[in-house]
């Protein structure tokens, strides 16, 4: 398993914003990338810059795992789209595992639940890409 963790913050007017840490592991041939912390408009780019970093050509798909993950604002769900986006270009997936109730209730308030495949648990996303491959 490789994992690699970089932690953000910045400030702003002596004000700093919460960290998010991210954290990558593989399974098989699929990325996992795990969020810590809160993503807002102070820490969401470095997160995007953070995952996208994360990436290699290598692996077939993305699983985005919120399971630490407490906060996120429309900046960070603004990231979610663009990594969708830029991973449909090159034919990869985004798949969303092991949400917190709060995320996942944003999630459908937003209607980012009709947006992305949203998993409980990492070996359910896996067994699904499994029966797809």
């Amino acid at each position: 398993m490789v994992e690699n963790k970089e932690s953000f913050s910045s400030s702003d007017a002596g004000k700093v914003s919460p960290a998010c840490l991210v954290t990558r592991s593989l399974k098989g041939k699929h990325i996992i990338i795990s969020l810590r912390g809160e993503i807002d408009l102070d820490s969401a780019s470095n997160v995007y810059k953070q995952i996208w970093t994360e990436l290699d050509n290598g692996e077939q798909g993305l699983l985005l795992d919120l399971k630490e993950l407490d906060f996120i604002d429309s900046s960070g769900l603004q990231i979610l789209l663009r990594l969708k986006e830029t991973l449909k270009k090159i034919g990869k997936e985004i798949l969303i595992v092991n949400p917190s109730n709060q995320i996942t209730n944003l999630f459908q308030l937003t209607g980012f639940d009709k947006l992305f495949r949203i998993f409980t648990d990492t070996d359910e996303a896996l067994s699904q890409l499994k029966h797809e491959a």
